[in-house]
């Protein structure tokens, strides 16, 4: 989750933008922190297809990109339903968070144009309902 080098303005809007797959408590930590200072926000979850279904097969190996470290799973067919399971319960965890906070959630897949994903967030910063 971010931080900023200066205090944001009090009723200050952010737009958060990421893969929101660090844990629930520690991205509930930075939205209260935020929201205690008056600050409204969006979030928007980006994924790739792979990181949702787990497309994978046999052994395989995944490395992190910001230091994590590898994680081997010996049979991923095995482990697909139990992972899909729990990314939609965090998805689930991230739009309840969200709401708590009366901020708005949207979902963004890097197999798509990104057009879609931003009209959303351009109505709910505006306000703009059908």
């Amino acid at each position: 989750m971010p931080t900023f080098s200066t205090p944001l303005p009090r009723h200050a809007a952010v737009v958060l933008i990421g893969d929101f797959l660090a844990p629930l408590t520690e991205i509930a930590a930075s939205v209260r922190t935020l929201t205690g200072k008056g600050v409204t926000g969006h979030m928007v979850q980006v994924l790739d297809p792979a990181e949702e279904t787990l497309p994978f097969s046999g052994r395989v190996r995944f490395v992190g990109l910001e230091k994590e470290g590898a994680t081997v799973i010996d049979r991923a067919e095995e482990a697909r339903a139990g992972y899909i399971r729990k990314l939609n319960d965090h998805r689930a965890g991230l739009k309840a968070l969200a709401a708590t906070a009366g901020w708005s959630f949207g979902l963004h897949h890097t197999d798509h144009s990104p057009q879609p994903a931003l009209a959303a967030l351009h109505n709910a910063i505006t306000g703009y309902r059908r």
